[in-house]
């Protein structure tokens, strides 16, 4: 039987008149690398901040690790790392500095320090300004403080947006080496097929708010038959008519 680590139950967030979420039911498998998935505005996003309770869900319950959220914020959160929308850092501080600031808050040990920033390869870089990076180095470093204390859970939101391919192929090599390393899931957003393509192993597809498939990554290029990838999710999202 399938354990899900992570559960919606018709959770909806309106804004205004716009329905941003309808009703969605994710489940994500414990140990896999979930691919969330639609085009811009279809409610990534949105859904994944109240995944982590910034912002206020209008309907629906949530639930990780087993027990409700945010009933249970604090214990959830402490499990969760976590990279949205523009990483928190100190400019003027060294990356290690940085590490240093975010183990004291996590309590984690300073060989924990070093072992996470040759994970992510900035070893060599640990001495210099972080305002000094490239956005390839910045997002490696906001992904070394995300998984600092090792969390069972961790959710990245385009996490490759604005990265040039070296840096992208830096950041999925990470992705898909989470669960093997350390048993973590991932949960990981994108508008781009092919990104989540490389490393996922299951799927929900979200547009204009509404879930439309949820399974495995094998499951959904069965469904398609002869079809490429491309071809059913743009035939899913109704984006194919408009190409």
């Amino acid at each position: 039987m399938t354990r899900y680590i992570l559960e919606t139950d018709a959770l909806c967030k309106q804004f205004g008149e716009h329905l941003s979420v309808n009703r969605v039911d994710l489940q994500i498998p414990e140990g896999s690398v979930y691919g969330f998935l639609g085009p811009n505005g279809a409610g990534k996003s949105t859904t994944i901040k109240m995944l982590l309770g910034l912002l206020k869900p209008d309907g629906g319950n949530i639930t990780i690790f087993g027990k409700p959220f945010p009933e249970a914020r604090i214990e959830i959160l402490r499990q969760i790392g976590s990279l949205v929308e523009s990483p928190s850092y100190y400019g003027h501080l060294s990356g290690y500095q940085n590490m240093k600031i975010a183990a004291t808050l996590l309590g984690a040990s300073e060989s924990r320090i070093a072992e996470t920033l040759e994970l992510v390869r900035l070893t060599d870089q640990a001495d210099k300004a972080v305002r000094k990076y490239s956005l390839g180095m910045k997002q490696r470093l906001a992904i070394a403080m995300a998984i600092l204390h090792r969390p069972k859970l961790l959710i990245l939101d385009e996490p490759t947006n604005g990265l040039d391919p070296s840096g992208i192929q830096e950041i999925r090599g990470l992705i898909t080496a989470m669960p093997n390393m350390y048993g973590m899931t991932v949960l990981v957003s994108s508008h781009l097929l092919y990104e989540i393509e490389q490393v996922a192993d299951h799927v929900g597809i979200i547009n204009e708010g509404k879930l439309i498939y949820q399974g495995s990554l094998s499951s959904l290029k069965e469904l398609g038959g002869e079809r490429s990838l491309e071809q059913i999710f743009l035939g899913m999202t109704g984006m194919g008519r408009s190409l």
